[in-house]
């Protein structure tokens, strides 16, 4: 500011309005501009539940499609209250999931999987929601980047202390294909589910950079949605002819990969005929595959249907907050709770209560700690900036 002959910023001006904050704090930005929207920093389902919470409490409501509202337009809104509030069924159905995953693995209920396959539609859906701009225009990267920063950090830290305290250097843990080797479903690591959503994102990434898929993709993508989920389909008939992974539990991406790509065929089914197309194919599949006795095929049944026809869902604000936390943590629960229940049944013994409530509330606690932890950094990064600008640096 000294070499342009203006004086340094005041620190209003530095902090930003509200919403500017929240934008910041919520995707860990130095700094942000008015016509910047959630989709254009290349916000992701991580972070979009844990800003949309934030701008709910400067709101009071959230505004349909916020995500691609731009900055100065949101901060025009009128604040408003309501006693019951609409919350987003994709993200009420990820707390819902990762609540039934826990539960399933601390032995509170039985009969209840499944939670990680609506999960895995859920991911699919908020690909396409989120990142199919990018990949539409050949960044076909910045999926895997934010992939890097949200997903693989975390589980790196976590999983490499954990090794490194059972001395077991396990390699298919750390470089994520340990659902292509063990079967262990129950174990503090691996994680087959976050094994198998990396090695999606990683490959639907790769696939979106032949130029020919791309262009076919931003034409009609809700067609080719369903066209990656017939070939998913074809891959998990076909491949148990020569590769039998039933030992594994068939957590691979030719057994579900069909899922993860209908959470994308759901995101574009953009009017009634098609939403009425995509749910006749998906109970059609998910029956055929699965079978009306596997709790899986019901939770896709459900839940699909849910996210296909009722976007929202009214709740009492009361509970609101509560499910949205649980929503924005479950990653972070669904990659800790092993941790948790073990800790439990070898303290206190097993009680499947006891382990639900603390797996959950584990999971929240080191998601809020890493949250509070990044946006430290991020302004304390900032505030260096401003302080070498001042100085004419």
């Amino acid at each position: 500011y000294a070499q342009l002959g203006t004086t340094a910023p005041t620190h209003e001006s530095v902090e930003g309005t509200p919403i500017q904050n929240a934008f910041r704090r919520s995707l860990n930005l130095a700094k942000v501009q008015p016509e910047d929207t959630f989709i254009s920093l290349g916000g992701d389902s991580l972070s979009y539940v844990q800003l949309g919470m934030e701008l709910e409490r400067h709101l009071g409501y959230l505004p349909k499609h916020w995500e691609q509202i731009a900055i100065a337009d949101l901060e025009k809104l009128t604040p408003q209250h309501q006693d019951y509030a609409p919350i987003e069924t994709s993200v009420f159905l990820r707390a819902v999931s990762i609540s039934a995953v826990v539960a399933g693995h601390a032995g509170l209920f039985s009969g209840i999987d499944g939670g990680s396959t609506l999960l895995l539609l859920i991911a699919g859906a908020n690909l396409a929601r989120f990142q199919s701009q990018a990949l539409f225009q050949g960044r076909f990267l910045q999926p895997i980047a934010s992939l890097l920063k949200n997903l693989l950090v975390p589980y790196s830290v976590i999983s490499v202390a954990y090794l490194a305290w059972k001395r077991d250097p396990d390699f298919s843990v750390i470089f994520m294909f340990s659902n292509f080797v063990s079967p262990f479903v129950n174990a503090i690591f691996p994680v087959w589910f976050i094994d198998l959503l990396v090695q999606m994102i990683v490959g639907i990434s790769i696939l979106f950079s032949v130029r020919s898929i791309r262009n076919f993709a931003r034409v009609a993508p809700w067609k080719f949605g369903l066209g990656l989920v017939a070939l998913g389909v074809l891959t998990n008939r076909l491949i148990p002819f020569v590769w039998n992974t039933e030992a594994l539990f068939n957590r691979l991406p030719h057994t579900l990969g069909w899922v993860f790509m209908f959470g994308w065929a759901v995101q574009f089914a953009s009017d009634r005929s098609r939403r009425i197309v995509t749910s006749g194919v998906l109970s059609v599949i998910a029956l055929l595959l699965l079978g009306v006795q596997d709790p899986q095929m019901w939770w896709l049944l459900l839940g699909g249907n849910l996210l296909l026809w009722l976007p929202e869902i009214a709740i009492p604000r009361l509970v609101k907050s509560p499910i949205q936390v649980l929503s924005a943590a479950a990653y972070y629960i669904y990659l800790t709770h092993m941790i948790f229940i073990h800790a439990v049944i070898h303290t206190i013994g097993d009680l499947p209560w006891v382990s639900e409530i603390v797996a959950l509330s584990g999971g929240v606690l080191i998601w809020l700690g890493l949250r509070s932890l990044q946006q430290w950094w991020t302004k304390r990064s900032s505030d260096r900036g401003v302080e070498l600008s001042g100085a004419g640096i």
